[in-house]
């Protein structure tokens, strides 16, 4: 089965087994409207906004894939007080409920988890070789994880 993917995820899938087809984002919803490729994963927010373009194409239903993967904020290497005041700001908005407020009631992250219904879907478990070691124990503390992924993205 033939898997679209660009950037970082390419190497995750053909880790994992799936043939991958790559080429410029911009080109991927026409490849897939021509059937270059069977499969074409978004990330859970990505897909509702997409489909309005594409004619033929659906949102899967009933599985989805679930890899360890981060989003980080990137600072200049000197500028220690920016970090410090980052990583104290962003441990005190989980600590508080504040972080979980905004996540559960921006409207991307909303739209996407009703649309997305992950807890109703089969997790189809996938390993990531790129993850490094300090990005592994951050995302395999439930503290940083949305609860309905942390069990499919832990080592268990």
């Amino acid at each position: 089965m033939a898997v679209v993917s660009i950037g970082p995820d390419t190497s995750i899938y053909e880790k994992n087994g799936f043939v991958v087809v790559t080429s410029m984002a911009a080109l991927l919803p026409k490849m897939l409207e021509e059937k270059r490729f069977e499969l074409f994963p978004r990330a859970l927010h990505e897909p509702w906004t997409e489909l309005q373009s594409m004619d033929s194409a659906v949102v899967e239903s009933k599985f989805a894939f679930c890899y360890p993967a981060a989003m980080y904020f990137f600072v200049n290497k000197n500028n220690r007080r920016l970090k410090e005041r980052l990583t104290y700001g962003l441990n005190k908005a989980i600590e508080d409920g504040s972080f979980d407020r905004l996540f559960f009631n921006h409207p991307i992250t909303r739209e996407a988890i009703t649309k997305a219904k992950f807890e109703e879907r089969k997790a189809l478990k996938l390993q990531n070789p790129n993850l490094s070691g300090h990005t592994r124990d951050i995302l395999f503390n439930p503290k940083y994880t949305w609860q309905p992924i942390h069990q499919c993205i832990s080592p268990n």
